[in-house]
């Protein structure tokens, strides 16, 4: 259990570089999410949940894949992340509009703990 702990963190990490980098590109670079902050979060969201699955399914939990095939995990982890992406936007959001939080630093404690909520229920339902 340990070891997969671990992996998931390594996956985590870079799922947070994706997310982060992404949001960050969106935001610094673009005019058009300057004002639209929250949906570069959910773009970047969305696209490190993608970039997770895949590396959890074939790493961190290869052994552990459940009958229901490939597509059904990626359901089955989109649907649990998406109520972590629910959890870091929520922290996001009121980190950055209720106190002086640095944007990315609020995104960051965002995905901590939406971190910890992904790895359970994931460990606990997507690959069993």
């Amino acid at each position: 259990e340990l070891a997969m702990f671990i992996k998931f963190i390594i996956v985590g990490l870079v799922g947070t570089g994706v997310n982060i980098g992404i949001y960050t590109a969106l935001t610094r670079f673009t005019d058009a999410f300057a004002r639209l902050d929250w949906l570069a979060v959910l773009i970047g969201i969305e696209v490190s949940i993608i970039t997770n699955f895949l590396l959890n399914d074939s790493f961190t939990f290869k052994k552990h894949r459940s009958g229901s095939g490939f597509a059904g995990r990626l359901l089955r982890f989109n649907l649990i992340c998406l109520t972590g992406a629910g959890i870091q936007t929520g922290i996001f959001l009121l980190f950055t509009r209720f106190t002086d939080m640095n944007d990315i630093l609020a995104d960051f404690l965002g995905i901590v703990i939406a971190f910890l909520w992904n790895y359970f229920i994931n460990r606990n339902w997507t690959w069993r």
